[in-house]
């Protein structure tokens, strides 16, 4: 389950023994460089491992043991780089390091388990590995694509969240507030590590769609489904053709009605069906929700009364309260601290009105 093209198994036969560094592409990471797979080769070559790409990011011990393996072998002159890039070199492998906080990862594989396995214990060890490497494959997915993005909204604390930060607390919600109160006969183990794994990568496709193709590919067509029902569509994407027209000649305040009215449109679609979904793929939608309205406080006030209003018509629902009450009642809450924070702001303009 690799994403990237190249394998990256070495071979005795192939291999060089000296891996030289001579250029380091500026607008990529490096994990997608072809210096970085000469690198693992070389690792494999000389340690007698059949790694590839992702074994060495989703692993702690191997990153650890793959990140000593290349600073004794620049000693050793069997990593030779370039003088002028050294520096440069050093510091594309120890953000690296940083980007996948393998201990992280850990922690919230070792929270899926005691939530999801620990209880079950007639599932099989094959079963608990293979949803463990689909585990750390989607957070390696998670963080190539989105690390230190940035979203609009502000957490409690007004610190702003990023995408991935989205993500993993939407996974996070699911795990601990929504999945513990369906019963089993509801929801069978295969189908809860569907919606966690959905959860992770809910936004992964909106951001790139080429990603659609390795999702299917390594998680199968449950994930695929659930991560396409998750995605809108650009909403410059469902303009007709006289909307388009339109929206060239315009000025900006007309640009911004005929965004809105499209953008209402588009949601509409997305939104009307939330009852008839199967419940691995409405879970996740209903923690995305949750985090989303978790992260409002701080949006214009314009903003946060849209959002109430699109929670209340689709979400806050007798259908979605009969297939999820948990959901539905933690929803529920959300929207009132939300009224309360419109209230307040209502109350502020008015004093400031008065003034």
């Amino acid at each position: 389950m690799d994403t990237h093209p190249s394998s990256a198994h070495g071979t005795r036969s192939n291999t060089p023994e000296v891996v030289h560094i001579d250029a380091l592409p500026q607008d990529i990471h490096i994990e997608e460089t072809p210096q970085f797979i000469a690198l693992i080769n070389l690792f494999n070559h000389i340690e007698d491992t059949k790694y590839k790409v992702l074994d060495i990011l989703k692993s702690s011990a191997i990153f650890t043991k793959f990140y000593d393996f290349v600073v004794r072998n620049i000693i050793e002159n069997k990593v030779v780089v370039q003088r002028e890039l050294s520096e440069v070199f050093m510091s594309k492998i120890e953000d690296l390091r940083n980007r996948y906080h393998h201990d992280e990862i850990g922690k919230n594989r070792a929270l899926v388990y005691e939530l999801i396995f620990k209880k079950h214990y007639t599932i099989s060890d094959k079963e608990v590995i293979l949803s463990e490497l689909n585990f750390s494959q989607a957070y390696y997915i998670l963080k190539k694509v989105f690390f230190g993005h940035r979203r609009r909204n502000l957490d409690e604390n007004k610190q702003v969240v990023d995408e991935y930060i989205h993500s993993r607390e939407t996974m996070k919600i699911l795990l601990r507030d929504l999945l513990p109160h369906v019963d089993e006969d509801k929801l069978s183990i295969s189908d809860r590590m569907t919606s966690i794994i959905i959860a992770l990568l809910h936004d992964v496709v909106e951001e790139d769609p080429a990603y659609a193709a390795v999702i299917e590919r390594d998680f199968g067509p449950d994930v695929a489904k659930g991560v396409w029902l998750l995605s809108k569509k650009k909403w410059q994407d469902c303009m007709t053709s006289e909307e388009k027209k339109e929206y060239e000649t315009s000025d900006d305040a007309r640009k911004h009605a005929i965004m809105m009215q499209v953008k209402k449109e588009r949601n509409h679609e997305y939104f009307k069906d939330l009852p008839t979904l199967e419940l691995k793929y409405l879970l996740p939608k209903l923690a995305d929700r949750i985090h989303n309205l978790k992260t409002l406080k701080w949006s214009p006030q314009d903003e946060i009364e849209r959002k109430l209003q699109e929670t209340k018509d689709y979400f806050l629902r007798p259908e979605i309260k009969k297939l999820s009450p948990q959901g539905y009642a933690l929803i529920e809450d959300e929207v009132g601290v939300l009224e309360d924070c419109l209230k307040t702001l209502t109350s502020h303009h008015t004093g400031k009105d008065m003034q």
